[in-house]
C-alpha cells in the first residue's frame, strides 16, 4: 500500500472517527481536507474513505480507496504525502534511537578517521 492508503487505513483502524484519540482525529480530518482540496471532484475518495470506514477490515475496500487514490494522483502531491506522514506519526512514533547508541557511532567514526595507517620500518 501507498503512503496516504495506509495513513488513512491505521486512522480508521485507530478509532480516529470515533475520536478516541484527539490528535488522531485531527490529523485525519486534515488529511481528508488536503485530499479534498487537491483534486477537481473529491467525491469519489470521499465515499472510498466512508465505505472502508464502515468496514476497516475488508481487503477490498482498502484496495479500492488505493485504486481511487492513484486515479486521482493524490499519492504523488507533496502536501498530501505530508498530511499522511504527520498523521502516520501520530498513531505510531517512529522508534527513538538511543543517545548511547549515536555517541558510539560518532566515537567509531572519529577513531577510524584518525587512525593512521601501518608504516614500514
Amino acid at each position: 500500500m501507498d503512503l496516504v492508503t495506509s495513513a488513512i487505513i491505521a486512522a480508521i483502524e485507530n478509532g480516529s472517527r470515533a475520536f478516541v484519540r484527539e490528535v488522531v482525529a485531527l490529523s485525519y480530518t486534515r488529511l481528508k481536507t488536503v485530499i479534498s482540496r487537491k483534486v477537481a471532484d473529491p467525491e469519489p475518495i470521499l465515499e472510498a474513505i466512508a465505505s472502508l470506514e464502515l468496514d476497516p477490515s475488508s481487503v477490498s475496500r482498502q484496495f479500492a480507496l488505493r485504486d481511487t487514490l492513484n486515479g486521482a494522483n493524490v499519492s504523488n502531491d507533496i502536501d498530501v504525502l505530508m498530511a499522511a506522514q504527520t498523521l502516520l506519526y501520530q498513531i505510531k512514533p517512529p522508534p527513538m534511537v538511543p543517545a548511547t547508541t549515536a555517541r558510539r557511532r560518532r566515537r567509531t567514526t572519529r577513531s577510524s578517521r584518525c587512525s593512521l595507517p601501518p608504516t614500514a620500518t
